[in-house]
């Protein structure tokens, strides 16, 4: 069992499943973070881990860093 299929629950309780995309996408988030984390930031052994490739992994980094700079921005865009 991959580290995402056990993060989701059984089918019969859908109410631990995302409700959005947005939900989702902060899933997986958060179970990247845990992941480089528990692996010191080897990028290599996360993607191992998360059984994706390290080209995958680099690109959802890619997805998250660019996530991150608009909150950024439009956090100080208003303050």
């Amino acid at each position: 069992m991959t580290p995402l299929e056990s993060q989701l629950q059984k089918p019969e309780d859908a109410a631990g499943l995302p409700q959005s995309s947005g939900e989702l996408a902060h899933m997986e988030r958060a179970l990247i973070q845990q992941v480089l984390d528990k692996n010191g930031g080897n990028i290599a052994q996360a993607a191992r881990e998360l059984h994706i490739s390290r080209a995958t992994l680099y690109r959802k980094l890619k997805k998250v860093i660019c996530f991150i700079l608009r909150q950024c921005i439009v956090s100080n865009e208003y303050t």
